[in-house]
């Protein structure tokens, strides 16, 4: 690499030619950047579960709801009232009339059947075209309304104050466009009810909305700290526009290769810009630093001799030349940590790990290219702190005489090496229990403020309807069975044990329009009691309609599958879980010796599946990324002693981390998983960095003592502030609009802060015995011929 550093500094004006031409090409690219938030993308690619829930959706005409609910005012009539009922019709007729909604699709009380028999037909009049206006009439009719099981747990509430609305959206229609007209629709309306939207296609719209928002305020936010850290650490004006640009060209180039490959922002990807701008720029930490200790050192040798802009270009070389081992090898190793994400069946963790190795490949590239062309041009004064420029000789002079300084902790880990090495074999110890009672768990509205008002509408669905968390039972037999009294009687002894499944709040499936037409007539609401020659007549009547019934959702043309939703409240991870092996234990038990085969379908199965899926890729992940920096540190440092040297510290710092998230009870889900491949790839910085400069003052030095006390005062600083701009720069992500990405910005942070501090544990105490003389004597003479 220094081959091309030389190469750049001898030709600064062309390589900075050619840096603004690939800008402004992969700028112009970024128009093509796309958004992609929809929830079926963070599926597992090819899993079974996945799979068939899409062939469900065909097979029962699922389309993507969006809710409107209806609401009592504190000081308004309720919904069960002639005054609400007249408002859901007229909702609903506009819903019906709203571009890129399925007018056939839309549910409410207003469009929900009752059978009604003539003398010589069966017949389907809406719930509400007989409403009467004086009390005792109204009393009346709502009580027959609510004999209508399916009223009580998906229209109506039970106190009459809360009403919702079922809207279809068409498929290959502009969500948003749709969106924005329901938005404009519920604005519109004035009435003594309250309007609020909800629904899980709301819920994509709305991430999206938040994703942008990410984009527009972190990325800003982010550049802005950073320059605020750099200059608290170098004063240096030169500092800041070189790390502009830096930061500038790792995130047009990589953002607008996103863009030229059609690869959208997703919830995943949004990260991609913090991350790869905190991990991207922590090298230029040390590279500063020892310019300005070059700097020193260089004008130390020529006392009363302004330094020049050859000597600028010589100190570049030369810090650059004793930075490149641990340059390289920390940015390989952080890319290992970013890697190990295409290897999952995620598609947008595949596209966050490998455009993250790219960028960081990227800056890499020029960190030793575009970044010391561009030094060379801009005046030297600018790489001097503020106020400097002026009284170089004075600054020089009171850098030399205080070089660097140990503070006081590094001193005591200095003279305590084994009691240092004791207090983090102790720290590893207390941490094993909390490691132990780590729990997996996801919740999706954790996406959203839990005041914002998707969140609070969607408590206010769950609190006075079944809920809209739906787990679904598909059973599977041969055509026509589920048309007999034989597969009737079967479906609904399944559907009862079902019902008393653990936090299932109602069960909807074919069984309900039947039991409509059975009650039609003046027959019992147990189907298993009918004569199998009514039944049959029941069934009969339900096929020749039109089905107004909504049969269909339930039972397939061929009467072969049918399928049994099991409505839930709210979001738990543990309750969907046991849920999940109830339901199986008892399908296994009540089905055993029947030719019916049954399947999970649905949201929450696919959402147990997806987290598992990506905790499990991500622990994976993190064993991958285990080896995958072992053995590359192993080939660079070509000793298995120093491997474990500069290993060590970063997994101990991954436990305490893990260990702290058992004892708090922060579970492992989709975004806090995440954080353990990253924080292993970047947080070993540290003791590459440590290790490489130990050997330097080691071979310079001779003795461990003295050797160990200048690798604190030469390296202890950009140590120190590398972790601070690492963990600061993470913790930008308190500020992002989507709340799991709060937990993996703290928990990266901590991750580093770990590494920083089992860094100076353990390998005061593990250097010299991961040092090897030759080798020492070798690679620290490269950098001094260089210089």
């Amino acid at each position: 690499m220094l081959r091309l550093t030389r190469f750049a500094l001898r030709h600064p004006l062309a390589w900075m030619a050619a840096t603004a031409v690939l800008t402004l090409f992969f700028g112009a690219c970024l128009q093509r950047l796309t958004l992609d938030t929809d929830g079926a993308s963070l599926h597992p690619a090819s899993n079974p579960l996945v799979l068939q829930s899409a062939a469900d959706r065909e097979t029962f005409h699922d389309a993507e709801w969006l809710i409107v609910l209806v609401h009592q005012r504190h000081d308004g009539p309720p919904v069960a009232s002639p005054r609400g009922f007249a408002l859901l019709r007229q909702l609903d007729g506009a819903l019906r009339a709203l571009p890129g909604i399925r007018s056939a699709g839309v549910r409410s009380l207003a469009s929900w059947p009752e059978v009604r028999v003539g003398t010589d037909s069966l017949s389907a009049a809406s719930l509400l075209d007989d409403v009467p206006a004086d009390p005792a009439g109204f009393a009346a009719r709502l009580q027959q309304i609510r004999r209508h099981r399916l009223v009580g747990g998906l229209l109506l509430s039970a106190d009459g104050t809360t009403a919702a609305l079922y809207a279809p959206v068409l498929p290959n229609v502009r969500r948003q466009q749709v969106l924005s007209s329901l938005d404009h629709f519920v604005a519109s309306v004035h009435q003594p009810f309250e309007l609020r939207l909800t629904g899980p296609l709301l819920a994509e719209a709305r991430l999206g909305e938040a994703v942008l928002a990410d984009l527009a305020l972190l990325i800003p936010f982010m550049v802005t700290v950073l320059a605020v850290l750099f200059w608290l650490l170098l004063r240096s004006v030169g500092a800041l526009a070189v790390l502009a640009v830096e930061v500038g060209c790792v995130l047009v180039w990589t953002l607008g290769a996103m863009a030229l490959f059609g690869i959208p922002i997703t919830l995943v990807t949004t990260l991609l810009p913090v991350l790869l701008m905190a991990t991207a720029i922590t090298d230029e930490v040390h590279l500063f630093e020892r310019l300005q200790e070059t700097l020193r050192d260089a004008a130390a040798r020529t006392p009363g001799v302004a330094l020049s802009r050859n000597d600028l270009r010589a100190a570049l070389l030369a810090a650059m030349g004793e930075l490149e081992h641990p340059t390289i090898t920390a940015a390989l190793t952080t890319a290992l940590g970013f890697f190990a994400f295409p290897f999952t069946s995620i598609k947008p963790l595949q596209h966050f790990g490998f455009f993250s190795t790219i960028g960081l490949l990227i800056a890499v590239l020029l960190s030793f290219s575009t970044v010391p062309a561009l030094m060379s041009l801009l005046p030297l004064r600018w790489f001097l702190p503020a106020g400097a420029h002026e009284e170089r000789r004075g600054w020089l002079a009171r850098r030399a005489a205080d070089p660097g300084r140990m503070l006081w902790f590094e001193r005591w880990i200095a003279r305590h090496e084994r009691l240092a090495i004791a207090l983090a074999a102790a720290l590893v110890a207390l941490a094993i229990p909390g490691v132990l009672r780590l729990r997996v768990a996801d919740n999706w509205t954790a996406n959203f403020d839990p005041a914002s008002s998707l969140v609070t509408t969607q408590r206010m669905l769950d609190r006075e309807l079944w809920g809209s968390y739906r787990f679904d039972v598909v059973l599977d037999s041969a055509p026509g069975f589920f048309n007999t009294p034989q597969g009737v009687a079967l479906s609904q002894d399944v559907a009862q044990l079902a019902a008393a499944a653990p936090g299932v709040s109602g069960v909807a499936s074919y069984l309900d329009p039947l039991r409509e037409i059975a009650a039609a007539f003046g027959e019992s609401a147990d189907l298993r009691r009918l004569p199998p020659e009514r039944l049959d007549d029941i069934l009969t009547l339900a096929q020749i309609s039109d089905d107004p019934l909504s049969l269909s959702s339930w039972v397939d043309g061929a009467g072969a599958k049918v399928r049994l939703q099991l409505f839930l409240k709210g979001e738990d991870y543990d309750r969907d879980r046991r849920l999940e092996a109830a339901v199986r234990s008892t399908l296994s038990s009540r089905l055993q010796g029947t030719p019916v085969r049954w399947h999970f379908s649905g949201d929450v199965p696919i959402g147990l599946e997806m987290v598992r899926e990506i905790v499990l890729n991500q622990l994976r992940s993190l064993g991958l990324t285990a080896l995958t920096t072992l053995i590359l540190v192993f080939c660079l440092e070509r000793s298995l002693k120093a491997t474990i040297a500069v290993l060590l510290p970063v997994f101990t710092a991954s436990l305490l981390v893990f260990a702290a998230m058992g004892y708090a009870g922060v579970p492992l889900g989709v975004a806090t998983s995440m954080f353990g491949s990253l924080a292993l790839g970047v947080g070993i910085d540290f003791g590459l960095h440590f290790l490489h400069s130990y050997r330097q003052e080691q071979a310079r030095e001779g003795n461990h003592a003295a050797a160990l006390a200048a690798t604190f005062r030469k390296t202890g600083k950009a140590l120190r502030w590398g972790v601070t701009v690492l963990a600061l720069s993470f913790l930008v992500l308190r500020f992002s609009a989507l709340r799991p990405n709060h937990s993996l910005g703290e928990l990266l942070a901590a991750a580093m802060l770990s590494s920083y501090v089992m860094t100076l544990l353990l390998l005061p105490g593990l250097v010299q015995w991961a040092t090897r003389p030759v080798e020492v004597v070798r690679l620290s003479a490269e950098p001094e011929a260089a210089g």
